[in-house]
């Protein structure tokens, strides 16, 4: 659901909720299982290997990925961890060893919804994919062992498969010629070892956040 759940933040900030104070996270959970890891293969624009562990419901998280992307004529390869640190966003490019930190803006805002409507991760990501248009297909799916539901969200031209506890196991994207699917083939109980989510501190370097972009290209920052 944590992917349902970037749909979320982006109508959160359209909505204009960045206002919201920094609110306290530590009992907050995006996935109604503590820890987990998910091996994944994709296809399409983009293909290659993904594995995700999460950590604390979702509160902390890598994103390991091995991916090659083909687009007119050029392919470009990915080998980097996107490590999901509560509001902070970490890039390692395991090629080159860089590393960059930013600020994901959407991460209280996210936070202080599942507080104020006491909602769930998971209900709060079908209430957002309710809200720009999603719906229940009816269709269901089995991947990894585990049963999902499917959603279509159409204005994304994607599906997606959501497990109960709040795992996306399946998605489909197609945006114009571009297209992608993801399937998880493995979930495992732990949560991979602490090397996937370490990094070296001192040889990080910041990047604008969100906010910082649109006002760079003429949008007025939301108070």
């Amino acid at each position: 659901m944590y992917r349902m759940l970037g749909l979320a933040s982006a109508l959160i900030l359209a909505a204009g909720a960045s206002s919201v104070v920094a609110a306290e996270d530590t009992e907050v959970c995006f996935f109604d299982r503590d820890s987990f890891t998910m091996k994944s293969n994709q296809t399409g624009i983009e293909t290659g290997s993904i594995v995700e562990h999460v950590r604390d419901c979702g509160r902390l998280r890598v994103e390991i990925k091995n991916t090659q992307t083909s687009m007119m004529g050029f392919t470009t390869s990915t080998s980097q961890r996107v490590i999901y640190d509560g509001p902070k966003i970490i890039t390692v490019d395991n090629t080159t060893g860089q590393v960059t930190v930013a600020d994901n803006p959407m991460y209280d805002n996210m936070v202080a919804a599942m507080q104020n409507s006491q909602q769930s991760g998971v209900e709060l990501g079908e209430a957002f994919a309710t809200g720009m248009g999603g719906v229940a297909t009816g269709e269901t799916g089995t991947f990894a062992g585990e049963d999902c539901a499917y959603w279509s969200v159409p204005q994304l031209g994607s599906t997606f498969c959501l497990a109960s506890w709040g795992a996306t196991l399946h998605s489909r994207t197609a945006m114009g010629p571009a297209q992608m699917e993801r399937t998880v083939f493995e979930i495992l109980d732990d949560a991979g070892s602490d090397s996937a989510f370490q990094y070296d501190l001192n040889a990080a370097q910041p990047i604008p956040n969100l906010q910082d972009l649109m006002q760079g290209l003429g949008q007025p920052q939301q108070q």
